[in-house]
């Protein structure tokens, strides 16, 4: 679900949005200035901006733009908690469109950013234009225990034995029943290295499973202060069930998540990994069957990671077909 929040040395300098709560939210846009607005939301939580997203549209009447979520990349503070939630990214991005003066544009989202991507649809239907989303993660109860499912056999002996059973057992808790609090969960170094090496194993096709990847201490990544944010905000975002908030909220379904009324939005297109062990293909065949206009594109074989050889071809094709529709729906209603 999450890559490091670690800002790309190539993107365009930015600027800055002030989104209150003392966050400084870093945004960029390139492309055809003067084609049709895509904002590209990154995954996570925890992620940052990448520049894959954006050449999926080289060539095409496309304006792109890119923010990153509060606590990532380029955002400020880097790793803060503090007022970070599911509504807040929500509010962020429609206080970036009307900074942008921008009457409607489409989104794009991946993995945790699909999520975003459906929220802010869900209460700013007006202002969105259509919806790309790749390998869809909705935050169900059972998409965090299937991410898991393969920790304690990654961990092996030795990993159980590096990390200790207190921190063992407080990361699966996280993500079944929220964070236990005798281990200080999104500070912690050594959960931190060890979930990078665990979602990095998930991300190929089949995952742990697939590959046989287990645990071992020589091949964690160093611990930087951009990766500890990335967990600082993933374990955060785990502990809530996916919202950011404790406050107490209606059970999880699919129907409040993603509305059948999205389906009239404009042009809708699915991409996911049929053999992704970080989000479930499930998420994505139940969408399509609830939006039977959506254009819905399975790739055999491929796992999470957008670099996947089997998902990155059909996810760069998919991408351009989804723009060219959506430029000319867009020109044909505004008379174009």
């Amino acid at each position: 679900m999450n890559l490091a929040s670690t800002p790309s040395p190539s993107w365009p300098a930015g600027a800055w949005l002030e989104a209150g709560d003392g966050h400084r939210i870093w945004w960029c846009e390139g492309g055809d200035a003067a084609g049709w607005p895509v904002l590209i939301v990154h995954g996570g939580p925890g992620g940052a901006s990448r520049t894959e997203t954006t050449r999926w549209f080289d060539g095409l009447p496309v304006r792109w733009i890119v923010f990153d979520q509060r606590g990532c990349g380029r955002s400020t503070p880097l790793g803060s908690t503090v007022a970070n939630d599911l509504a807040a990214l929500v509010a962020d991005a429609e206080r970036l469109r009307e900074q942008l003066g921008i009457e409607r544009w489409a989104l794009v989202g991946g993995s945790w950013g699909a999520r975003v991507a459906l929220a802010y649809a869900s209460a700013h239907t007006a202002h969105t234009a259509g919806l790309f989303l790749r390998s869809p993660f909705l935050g169900s109860p059972a998409e965090a225990a299937r991410y898991v499912a393969d920790w304690d056999d990654w961990l092996g002996d030795p990993g159980r034995h590096w990390l200790g059973a207190a921190r063992v057992s407080a990361f699966q808790a996280l993500f079944h029943a929220g964070a236990r609090q005798d281990v200080p969960i999104g500070a912690d170094a050594a959960l931190c290295r060890a979930w990078s090496a665990y979602d990095d194993a998930q991300g190929v096709a089949g995952g742990v499973k697939g590959s046989g990847a287990r645990f071992s201490p020589e091949r964690l990544p160093t611990l930087t202060g951009a990766l500890l944010a990335s967990w600082e905000v993933h374990a955060h975002y785990a502990a809530t069930r996916w919202r950011g908030t404790q406050a107490a909220a209606q059970p999880w379904s699919i129907e409040s998540v993603a509305p059948r009324s999205l389906a009239d939005l404009g042009p809708l297109a699915l991409v996911w990994g049929e053999a992704d062990a970080t989000c479930d293909p499930q998420v994505a065949r139940a969408l399509a069957t609830r939006w039977p206009t959506a254009v819905a594109c399975p790739a055999a074989g491929a796992g999470h990671r957008m670099s996947d050889p089997h998902l990155a071809p059909v996810l760069r094709e998919q991408a351009q077909r989804w723009a060219r529709r959506l430029a000319a729906l867009e020109a044909l209603r505004r008379g174009v």
